[in-house]
Order: structure tokens, then C-alpha cells, then sequence
């Protein structure tokens, strides 16, 4: 049987549903129903701003784009590396031409 995949929510959406529930403006069983949540979720990130835990930090596309823009790094480096080689090699060539039609 397949797993259900997680929905994830960005520390904004859950700093503004528990703002809203702590201003009154709406209650946790409202919030719930109309974000299709449970309270217990609800609940828990209650717990987890009280601890400091939602955070804004990287999400995955933005990991997954800094791996990828890592690894082109790394391929420039390694490219700029070879030119550098092969214009050393072209100079060497040259002279050596030079250096036999004299």
C-alpha cells in the first residue's frame, strides 16, 4: 500500500494561523476545518513557537537548488581548469613550431 505523502507548511502559514487564534479572530476547531488540519497539528505548533522551533530556514527546493548550483560550481571549476590546461598546451605548441622554422 502507498504512503500518504505529508503535506508541509511554511513557518509563515503557521506563525498566521497561530496569530489568528491568539488574537480571537478564529478558534483552533475553525482553524482546523477550514485548512483541513487537526487540531492535534494545530496544537503542536503551538508547542513548537513556544520553543522557538518554527523557523524559517531553507526549504527543500531551495536545498535541492543549492546542491545543484554546488555541483555546476564544481564543474566550472573543473572546466576553467581544463582550458587553462589546453591554452598552456596551444601556447607550448606554438613555440615549439616557431622554434623549429627558425
Amino acid at each position: 500500500m502507498a504512503r500518504k505523502k505529508r503535506r508541509t507548511f511554511e513557518a509563515g502559514f503557521k506563525r498566521q494561523i497561530l496569530a489568528q487564534i491568539d488574537s480571537g479572530q478564529i478558534t483552533v476547531a475553525h482553524a482546523a476545518r477550514t485548512h483541513q488540519l487537526s487540531p492535534t497539528v494545530i496544537n503542536y505548533w503551538r508547542k513548537q513557537a513556544e520553543n522557538g522551533a518554527i523557523s524559517d530556514g531553507p526549504t527543500a527546493r531551495e536545498k535541492q537548488m543549492a546542491k545543484e548550483i554546488e555541483t555546476l560550481h564544481a564543474k566550472i571549476g573543473k572546466l576553467t581548469l581544463e582550458i587553462d590546461v589546453l591554452k598552456k598546451f596551444d601556447d607550448w605548441k606554438r613555440e615549439q613550431k616557431s622554434s623549429v622554422r627558425q
